[in-house]
């Protein structure tokens, strides 16, 4: 399928494609590939309740109030600089996209199966590109 891309920094018209599960964004007027990536996978919404909810903001605010209470805290430091854009990691659009899918699958989906995961467990999630932010 074809649909109309944004312009070029020379003002030239793109196309993008879809063929299998490849996106391919194309100059129009070159004929030139100008970049292609795997089409992201969306990741599969999980329905929280109204239950679990509750107990998450509870939780929250015990362990923001109380950081004695924490039974263990992880720290994830994330790259953010310009070469997590880069779109060379298969099923998402760049390499800060696979980070966080992988965070989401590998991390806390798989300790929330588990049980490994508590509510007194605090997650820091770092993110390091010319700054470091919390």
């Amino acid at each position: 399928s074809r649909r109309p891309g944004r312009l070029t920094a020379r003002g030239q018209p793109t196309s993008v494609y879809e063929h299998f599960d490849v996106t391919y964004v194309v100059n129009d007027v070159t004929g030139e590939e100008i970049t292609s990536y795997g089409t992201f996978q969306r990741l599969q919404c999980e329905e929280v309740s109204r239950a679990e909810l509750e107990k998450h903001y509870e939780a929250r605010r015990i362990l923001q109030s109380q950081p004695a209470a924490w039974k263990s805290n992880s720290v994830l430091l994330v790259d953010t600089s310009g070469s997590m854009r880069e779109s060379d990691v298969w099923g998402t659009r760049s390499r800060l996209g696979a980070v966080w899918r992988a965070i989401a699958e590998d991390f806390v989906a798989r300790r929330i199966r588990t049980g490994m995961a508590g509510k007194n467990d605090a997650v820091t999630i770092v993110l390091i590109g010319q700054e470091a932010k919390i």
